[in-house]
């Protein structure tokens, strides 16, 4: 599945076009969009590669990306579950970054939150839609989209191709 996606969103325009890289799962892309919705406001990068001068050297790549002026990351996003390995190496060379993670349902950020543990270098905050909050998500996107409304870190109010859709996602 691919996600072609024009957003409207407090009063900018932006495209954001989605594919799967590496076996890329749809729900995972659609976390994707999620997040470029939630962040929005920020002008993150949305999958960039490892050529991008504030990853060099780096052996992972955000599913989203925040630089400031100097390149250097402001804000490293994952979507959906990862390894606890990649989120320590994250921690440790990112140390002034902002680093958070999306997940489609509480559980899954209850339980990275538990993998992680209370470690000196866990600085991830863990997002989540409430229970059963994705599968409308998942049900309001198509492979192309128009997507109108106001969102910010927490919050959507959109239309979604012509269907309402309002969340609020929880903070684990």
């Amino acid at each position: 599945m691919k996600i072609r996606s024009t957003l409207h969103l407090n009063a900018e325009e932006t495209p954001v076009l989605l594919v799967p890289i590496q076996q890329e799962t749809d729900e995972h892309l659609l976390l994707k969009l999620a997040a470029s919705i939630l962040f929005q406001p920020l002008h993150p990068i949305v999958t960039p590669s490892l050529q991008h001068p504030a990853l060099q050297g780096q052996d992972f790549v955000p599913d989203l990306l925040q630089v400031n002026d100097q390149n250097e990351v402001t804000l490293w996003m994952e979507c959906g579950k990862t390894t606890t390995h990649k989120l320590e190496k994250v921690c440790k060379r990112y140390r002034e970054a902002r680093i958070i993670m999306l997940t489609s349902q509480p559980r899954e950020a209850k339980q990275m939150a538990a993998e992680l543990g209370d470690a000196s270098w866990n600085r991830v905050e863990y997002f989540c839609f409430a229970e059963g909050e994705f599968a409308k998500w998942a049900g309001s996107v198509r492979e192309v989209n128009e997507i109108f409304g106001e969102a910010s870190e927490t919050e959507m109010n959109l239309v979604v191709n012509d269907a309402i859709y309002m969340t609020t996602l929880e903070r684990r």
